[in-house]
């Protein structure tokens, strides 16, 4: 009993910081984050059947999602599109605009936001296998499949 309410006390703690930040800190970090992203879209792993490549981009957002919670995880990578949908050139290959890839950023805005749900909302997701299974069913289904539409 003891063991089981030192973990649930542990899976709070990790998350506690963010609760605490001010508004100017949390989108400092938000902006952060959406950097992060743009710097990792520059790794990329071509597919030979599809003009869209893996992207470490897709690390970044479940990261957003997962470490900045519902809202300003889903506000950061609201700013990462929003800013290369306007010209910033750090989309994959230094692009700016929507193009082909318009349906994946908005998967993953929707990613960020449901993984922060429930990072914010469940404590038992916090374990490292519900973060798993949460990460593949964002990466999956919302941005995946978002993309593909």
């Amino acid at each position: 009993m003891e063991i089981a309410a030192r973990i649930n006390r542990a899976k709070y703690d990790v998350f506690r910081w963010r609760y605490e930040l001010t508004i100017p800190k949390k989108l400092t970090l938000a902006v952060g984050i959406a950097c992060l992203t743009g710097l990792l879209a520059q790794v990329r792993f071509p597919l030979p059947w599809s003009p869209i490549p893996i992207t470490g981009q897709t690390f970044a957002v479940l990261l957003a999602g997962v470490l900045l919670g519902r809202w300003w995880g889903g506000t950061s990578l609201a700013i990462y599109a929003g800013l290369g949908a306007v010209g910033v050139p750090w989309f994959t290959g230094w692009s700016s605009g929507l193009g082909a890839t318009g349906g994946y950023l908005i998967g993953f805005i929707l990613a960020a936001l449901f993984l922060g749900h429930f990072t914010d909302k469940y404590v038992r997701s916090r374990s490292f296998l519900s973060v798993l299974v949460l990460m593949l069913f964002a990466s999956l289904i919302l941005i995946y499949v978002a993309g593909l539409l």
